[in-house]
């Protein structure tokens, strides 16, 4: 397991499962993006898609650079459409109610809470964050897989798995949770009838955007993602150990006829 040269550091890499899959990573970045700043370009001009899809292009062809020539640094700057998705989804839906003209007081209000209870529960997160608590949520978990590039991993999808919160925290973040959550509800009563027709939609959209968009911000891809892999990174050597060990424990509860044992998975 502990290789020398090219190898090893290949080993020693961590991914996420989001940069990890290609046809995931490709079809994410070649057309999701693209499809998020669709609205925006409707206002301020549809070039704005051909730059982003410059860029995504870009994205790609440093993803199959990457995994030619493993490296933290170029695999950190790979997964940045995956760790910045909620800001840049924040910033489309600021951007396109402003340019419509849309961007009443109750939108300021819910672009206000969305941006600063991202920051708030993030910080609060990452004010948490210790190697013992990524590396233990990861292999208690089951979090962590091996490939001939190195580890994979899928971070936990909620930071209570790994963390806890005193009183003021847990309620500061539930009172944030609670106004998204009341005010998605009602973009989704008010305006979701209305998209099923075709009369009056590019009027609704500025609403439909800033009534779903803001909350949908708050709640995908969280910023603690980056110090969570940055000490998967650090600490990767406790995690190759790691999954080497659970791969023996697997492979021996196979042999021993155990059906119901998790088989390996090797990517």
């Amino acid at each position: 397991m502990h290789q020398s040269g090219s190898g090893c550091e290949a080993t020693n890499t961590v991914r996420l499962f989001q940069t990890n899959a290609v046809s995931h990573y490709v079809t994410a970045v070649l057309f999701g993006y693209p499809a998020l700043f669709f609205p925006l370009a409707f206002y301020i001009g549809y070039e704005t898609l051909l730059y982003v899809e410059i860029v995504s292009i870009i994205m790609v062809i440093l993803m199959f650079w990457e995994r030619r020539h493993p490296g933290s640094l170029l695999n950190f700057i790979v997964a940045l459409p995956s760790y910045l998705l909620a800001s840049i989804y924040y910033f489309v839906a600021l951007f396109t109610v402003t340019a419509s003209g849309e961007m009443g007081y109750f939108y300021v209000f819910l672009a206000t809470v969305s941006g600063i209870g991202k920051l708030l529960a993030d910080s609060i997160v990452i004010r948490k964050l210790t190697p013992e608590r990524v590396i233990t949520s990861l292999i208690e978990g089951r979090r962590v897989t091996m490939s001939d590039r190195g580890l994979v991993v899928t971070i936990p999808w909620a930071s209570d798995l790994f963390t806890q919160f005193s009183r003021w925290e847990t309620v500061a973040i539930w009172s944030i949770r609670t106004i998204l959550f009341t005010s998605w509800a009602w973009a989704f009563f008010r305006y979701g009838p209305g998209m099923y027709s075709s009369t009056g939609i590019l009027d609704r959209l500025p609403h439909v955007i800033a009534l779903a968009g803001f909350p949908m911000a708050f709640f995908v891809c969280p910023l603690w993602q980056m110090p969570f892999m940055y000490y998967c990174n650090k600490y990767s050597e406790r995690l190759v150990d790691a999954a080497e060990k659970q791969r023996r424990r697997d492979e021996k509860a196979k042999q021993n006829g155990d059906n119901e044992a998790p088989e390996w998975k090797w990517l």
